[in-house]
């Protein structure tokens, strides 16, 4: 099994790749020994191509050139395809090279807000992995991350403010201590997601779906116009200055019983 990390664009390989014990029980056939020999062989042969192919495509994303990166990248989405049990691996070592990279300029001339086309084409692996990824402490700020399906990722005080969130998939994401402030999340999918402690102030939230999220939150003067809000929880969330006009969900008494309100809330 291959066994990597990433980190700072390096990375670490582990000796032994593809170590196993081996079942020494002799297969059926004329020469049992000798057809064993040759189907460990061809195990060993194959193991050692998927190994070369991973060291290669890793050895890539360490390139100054966009084009070399982009290569590794999608050298390893083949391999998570043409060795299942290292899917988790190497998705994983993409993971890392998205939070590392994610300030990473893109192309010159291009909106700023974009991101490289390396770092967009990892998260679009990513994504349609349909696994659980790690983006904790990832700094997004100021990013379009519109449309993306980051459902179930787990993005653990990672940097978001000022992004641009629109109609994102977040369902069921692990969102504590994110700072979303300022950012831009109209239509996101943000249901049974975990916001606990997170900074959602000025962040426009209109008609996301919000239904059965945690949202002990810090929602200081955000607009939540329109937003979806069955089952979600509003314990000690502070709404002080946030645009609740006609959320869906929840009744105006019934937030204020659990949250923090004041005059300049909205309802």
């Amino acid at each position: 099994m291959i066994t990597a990390v990433l980190l700072h664009g390096t990375e670490k390989r582990e000796p032994g790749l593809y170590r196993r014990h081996r079942d020494e029980a002799p297969d059926s056939g004329t020469h049992p020994g000798r057809a064993g020999c040759a189907k460990d062989g061809l195990r060993t042969a194959q193991e050692g191509q998927i190994t070369d192919r991973y060291t290669k495509a890793v050895e890539q994303l360490g390139s100054g050139k966009a084009e070399v990166r982009l290569g590794g990248i999608y050298a390893l989405n083949r391999l998570t395809t043409d060795s299942p049990r290292d899917r988790l691996t190497i998705l994983n070592v993409l993971a890392a090279y998205a939070r590392v990279h994610a300030q990473d300029p893109p192309p010159t001339g291009s909106d700023k807000t974009r991101l490289a086309v390396d770092v967009h084409a990892a998260l679009t692996v990513l994504t349609l992995s349909a696994v659980p990824f790690d983006l904790s402490y990832a700094d997004f700020h100021g990013k379009n991350l519109t449309y993306l399906n980051l459902n179930q990722a787990t993005l653990f005080g990672a940097n978001l403010s000022g992004a641009n969130l629109t109609q994102t998939r977040l369902q069921g994401a692990h969102l504590s201590k994110v700072n979303f402030r300022d950012a831009m999340l109209q239509e996101a999918k943000l249901s049974n997601a975990e916001l606990g402690s997170a900074d959602l102030r000025g962040a426009n939230l209109s008609s996301a779906d919000l239904s059965h999220a945690k949202l002990n939150a810090n929602l200081r003067g955000a607009n939540l116009k329109g937003a979806i809000l069955s089952g979600a929880q509003l314990n000690f969330a502070w709404l002080e200055g946030a645009n609740l006009q006609g959320v869906q969900g929840m009744t105006a008494d019934e937030i204020r019983r659990v949250a923090r309100t004041d005059a300049t809330t909205r309802f």
